[in-house]
């Protein structure tokens, strides 16, 4: 979802001039992301997974690759796509290299002293301060009435805001919750994770955005980066 979000803007910022993108991620066709990037593109955006099946299984060229960017560097190591990550600079000549995290770690400052041999580092806002533009709320619920609760604050006129983005830990999760959502309150809600085809999440990620479906419940592919302006 970050990529095309990423691919979206390039194509905005490009228009009218001789600049050609490429999106390789999986949950869509190989063949036709292998086709585009053949042709020549200046801008590729992908996930580390598909960009490596690529590279192994294709052996595209990467020769006159200039610049290397990761975004969300810090989640990447979370997930372990380090391997992957160096792979890929391995297959590139000397690029300039830009990374992009919201938390500078170690293991993000190893990483990046491994990829560039004159790292300087830019820091913008305040760390680990919280944006004042968003009003945080908690609230302490037993393990079993969360469910529940959930659907009371869903159903109030007074809490409920749509649209309104639910997050939850796996995937199989987030379908039964937003099937459930849908029966119990009677409000339309869809899911969204790694497991769908990237066409499923696109129509998913459309009505959302669009309003058709108020309520989106996620797991972390949604979690980092990812622009969601109509969400108050």
């Amino acid at each position: 979802e970050l990529c095309v979000q990423v691919e979206d803007q390039a194509k905005i910022l490009g228009k009218g001039m001789p600049f050609k993108t490429a999106l390789v991620v999986g949950g869509d066709p190989m063949p036709g992301q292998l086709y585009r990037i053949q042709q020549g593109v200046e801008l590729i955006i992908g996930t580390p997974g598909r960009l490596v099946d690529l590279l192994t299984k294709h052996a595209i060229e990467l020769g006159n690759v200039l610049v290397f960017v990761l975004d969300e560097v810090d989640c990447m190591l979370q997930r372990g796509f380090r391997d992957q990550v160096m792979q890929i600079f391995r297959a590139l000549p000397q690029p300039q290299v830009l990374l992009f995290s919201a938390t500078v770690s170690k293991e993000v400052e190893k990483v990046g002293g491994s990829l560039a041999k004159e790292m300087v580092l830019v820091s913008i806002g305040k760390p680990n301060r919280p944006n004042k533009a968003v009003n945080q709320i908690v609230i302490w619920v037993d393990a079993k009435q969360k469910k529940k609760k959930l659907f009371e604050i869903l159903r109030s006129q007074n809490h409920f805001k749509p649209p309104a983005v639910v997050y939850v830990s796996s995937r199989v999760g987030a379908d039964f919750l937003a099937n459930a959502i849908t029966v119990v309150t009677g409000i339309k809600a869809l899911s969204i994770h790694g497991e769908k085809p990237m066409k499923e999440r696109r129509d998913v990620m459309g009505s959302f955005l669009n309003g058709e479906v108020p309520v989106l419940v996620s797991t972390g592919v949604l979690g980092r980066g990812v622009d969601l302006l109509v969400v108050r």
